[in-house]
């Protein structure tokens, strides 16, 4: 132990033998795995700092529906914060075995910071294959998300709480609640039917706060939201983003909007929805929808567009179809990506 927390020495994925006692010892071996930190930490009364090393920490003690980080995903339930060395080379992996958890499972509403690691392989029959936030203050940075699933909402991140996620990368995550049939170009090819329409939010599945500053959603997939699904009256701000190349099997394949979304100096290109707003999905809301500001939305297919979409200026469209109207816009505008 350090005097603000613990550094893991070990890749084994031990429990710890006495949680609560402040000292990071696993069962069997007697070293200090991330499970045992963990735990040891949702034990203290006060904020504990977790450091990684650089390494693998493969999720190896199978398990789900406890809440005690002994099993499965590593449930947070007191405040901390997780650093690892570089995302490139400390890797929180799952294993991405069907259905058997999630990666990390924030569970009551406490603070919580992730920096520098890579959450992979987490495949939950829930929400969240990556990160599920419940309630909690969750903080995000210079970290990749990467190839989780979720049987239903986020296959990324699932988000319920406050969600700030900066500097950092969510790709090949995916919502699937059908038949993976195969990939083409990293994309899962996902046969959906009506009754599973409830998958959404390949990169990001938000029903709270989210702030998303400085990232790139790519890759990622879903029913609805291939990106982000930002739901249930949700509320989404957007700065110096990226959204590309993910897809939908029904509408937004960039964003999918039931809420609210601001979106500055944003860049939405080459997404894919097979229905409508291949860039933009919004729903009719109370709320201005979605509000573009010094952003581009281009060669999305079927569309740009879809839905109410409110543009405060400075825009690039390549379709005509997000009702930019400002003197500054540019309307069925090819920005040469």
């Amino acid at each position: 132990p350090t005097p603000a927390g613990f550094i893991v020495n070990s890749t084994l994925d031990e429990p710890d033998a006495k949680p609560g006692d402040e000292l990071c010892l696993s069962a069997p071996s007697g070293v200090c795995t991330l499970r045992a930190a963990i735990m040891e930490a949702n034990a203290a009364d006060d904020a504990l700092t977790i450091t990684l090393l650089p390494g693998e920490y493969l999720l190896t003690v199978v398990g789900s529906d406890e809440d005690a980080a002994f099993t499965g995903d590593l449930d947070i339930t007191g405040n901390l914060s997780l650093v690892g060395s570089d995302a490139e080379k400390t890797i929180i992996n799952a294993l991405g075995l069907d259905g058997t958890d999630r990666v990390f499972h924030i569970v009551n509403p406490v603070t919580v910071s992730i920096s520098g690691v890579t959450v992979r392989g987490g495949d939950t029959e829930g929400s969240g294959g990556g990160i599920l936030n419940v309630s909690g203050e969750l903080a995000v940075s210079d970290s990749i998300i990467s190839n989780n699933a979720a049987r239903g909402l986020g296959g990324g991140i699932a988000n319920g709480g406050a969600l700030t996620i900066t500097r950092s990368t969510i790709a090949d995550n995916a919502a699937i609640s059908g038949e993976v049939i195969g990939s083409t170009s990293g994309v899962r090819l996902i046969a959906y039917t009506r009754a599973q329409a409830f998958a959404q939010g390949g990169g990001i599945y938000n029903i709270g706060k989210l702030t998303l500053t400085e990232s790139t959603l790519y890759l990622n997939s879903a029913f609805n939201g291939g990106g982000l699904a930002n739901d249930r009256g949700g509320f989404a701000a957007l700065t110096n983003v990226t959204i590309s190349t993910n897809t939908a099997n029904n509408v937004g394949g960039g964003i999918y909007n039931v809420g609210e979304v601001q979106l500055v100096n944003v860049t939405i290109y080459g997404n894919l929805a097979s229905e409508a707003g291949g860039g933009i999905y919004t729903f009719f809301t109370a709320g201005p929808g979605v509000t573009l500001t010094n952003s581009i939305v281009a060669l999305n297919k079927i569309d740009d567009c879809s839905g109410a979409i409110q543009s405060n200026g400075f825009n690039i469209d390549s379709d005509g179809r997000c009702n930019l109207k400002q003197s500054s816009d540019l309307p069925k505008f090819d920005p040469r990506l």
